[in-house]
């Protein structure tokens, strides 16, 4: 592979000139004009080599920096640059990466599509090829509008890997993969979308380290981390695809919800948890783990949330919270544990919940209360001073609300993502690594009618059934394929067919 000095990789270029080293001193009027890239830099080699020849130079803006290995080019392929000296690879107008290799743009003034918008986004992303970019009527590049283009229904984040859910029923997952979490047969992380990993399915979760599905006949299966009987299958091996099988002994499932090790689910109205109970998260009056579907727990469930160690459910309009309450996460003024669901009295019209690391957050009559852990300002509150009771509403007008590890993210009515607490990967997409305990910042985001929190990362699902997402990205989880991360939201290729 080329190793272009100094490389940044965000701009496909460099950060700045050569070192000259003992090079003799060159006046780049006579040797490049310039330089051939408009700058000043003194071309450290030959005079008169040809700027622009990969294998000799390539441009960073105004700069000429060089291409270690003469026998590839600035795109890691094996063709020369043909054109222009001093163009840039990846730079439309110049020169666009088609593989390997370098292709032209006829007019500095166009695109790869001929158009006059430059590409945006995957520098050189091969127009027309669907999942990166295609040309639109007016020769412009866009995002995968591609007839056969397939609109995501749903998002789960886990630990720090993903999963969403198309039109179509299919499931496709990237991010981390130690255990076999995407479900896609390997323990590889993937940097991008796997292909379908399961079809004819109605609603997704995802946990710590593992995911479940329920699909359209109302059965379950979970495929990844196990050794707690987080899978439910009856056994306690991890699993790296989904089994052939549902779980035995629960049918009629309509919504799921895992935690780091745990996992509930509503059948008929009636709620079931299984895997790890250290601290009665499961809620069936024992501390015991679980390999399948415990007891019935509650009826008449609407809602159900899963924290790390402990769940919450809304029960007609009323929140109900077990499990581990070392920082107060149950609601219930105490720091004790419980292995029953517990209530909260001073909420009332709860129509949604979400539930963290130690905190849990709910959607009241329209308005957001947070309450638990806030070491990082993720109550919303503009304190970081834990609570063991629901505080004052932080957020009005919110229709949907979802807790990472240690940050939550709300859409309010209209679409708009804010988002609050740990930002030390950019979860919360204000473009800062700078965590916020105030829950009525800027939004930033518009269009969205779903969002998700995983550890350090979190991704919105818009009007469009596009995705975007932010945050941390070590293991691939943005999905983007950089391994960047991105500290404000970024929209993920088009998933096809």
């Amino acid at each position: 592979m080329v190793d272009v000095s100094r490389i940044d990789a965000s701009e496909g270029g460099a950060t700045g000139g050569p070192e000259g080293g003992d090079a003799p001193s060159v006046d780049v009027r006579d040797a490049c004009v310039t330089n051939g890239c408009g700058g000043c830099t003194t071309l450290p080699n030959v005079p008169g080599t040809s700027c622009g020849a990969c294998g000799t130079y390539a441009c960073n803006g105004s700069d000429a920096v060089t291409c270690s290995d003469p026998g590839r080019n600035a795109c890691g392929g094996c063709a020369v640059l043909a054109g222009a000296p001093g163009s840039s690879c990846g730079s439309c107008g110049s020169y666009a990466c088609n593989g390997l290799d370098s292709v032209t743009c006829n007019d500095p003034g166009l695109n790869a599509c001929a158009g006059c918008g430059v590409l945006a986004g995957i520098p050189g992303a091969s127009c027309g090829s669907c999942g990166q970019y295609v040309c639109a009527a007016d020769k412009a590049s866009v995002a995968c509008d591609h007839p056969d283009f397939v609109p995501v229904t749903q998002l789960a984040l886990g630990n720090r890997h993903s999963c969403v859910l198309l039109s179509s029923g299919s499931v496709r997952c990237w991010g981390f993969n130690e255990v076999g979490q995407l479900g896609d047969n390997s323990t590889t992380n993937r940097p991008s979308p796997t292909g379908d990993i399961l079809t004819d399915v109605v609603s997704i979760a995802t946990g710590g380290y593992h995911t479940c599905a329920v699909r359209k006949s109302g059965g379950v299966r979970c495929w990844g981390h196990n050794l707690l009987g987080e899978l439910g299958d009856g056994s306690t091996d991890n699993r790296s695809t989904p089994p052939n099988a549902d779980i035995p002994n629960l049918s009629g499932v309509t919504s799921m919800s895992a935690g780091l090790y745990h996992t509930c689910a509503i059948s008929s109205g009636s709620l079931h948890c299984w895997g790890n109970n250290s601290s009665g998260q499961l809620g069936d009056s024992s501390y015991t783990n679980r390999s399948d579907p415990g007891p019935v727990v509650l009826t008449s469930v609407g809602r159900i949330a899963t924290g790390f160690l402990h769940s919450c459910a809304q029960v007609v309009g009323v929140a109900r919270c077990w499990g581990a309450n070392t920082y107060g996460q149950l609601g219930d003024g105490s720091q004790t544990d419980q292995n029953v669901p517990n209530y909260i009295t001073t909420l009332s019209g709860v129509s949604a919940l979400s539930a963290g690391f130690g905190y849990t957050c709910a959607i009241a009559m329209g308005s957001v209360f947070c309450w638990g852990d806030n070491n990082h300002g993720q109550l919303g509150d503009a304190t970081m001073v834990d609570r063991a009771t629901p505080g004052a509403a932080i957020i009005n007008s919110a229709v949907t609300i979802a807790s990472g590890v240690e940050h939550v993210c709300a859409i309010r009515a209209g679409g708009e993502v804010r988002c609050w607490g740990a930002n030390a990967y950019g979860q919360l997409g204000d473009g800062s690594r700078a965590d916020n305990a105030d829950a009525n910042g800027p939004a930033i985001l518009d269009g969205a009618t779903a969002v998700a929190a995983g550890w350090d990362h979190s991704c919105a699902l818009l009007g469009s059934g596009r995705v975007k997402c932010w945050g941390g990205n070590t293991e691939g989880q943005i999905g983007d394929g950089s391994g960047m991360d991105q500290l404000v939201p970024v929209e993920l290729p088009g998933f096809c067919p």
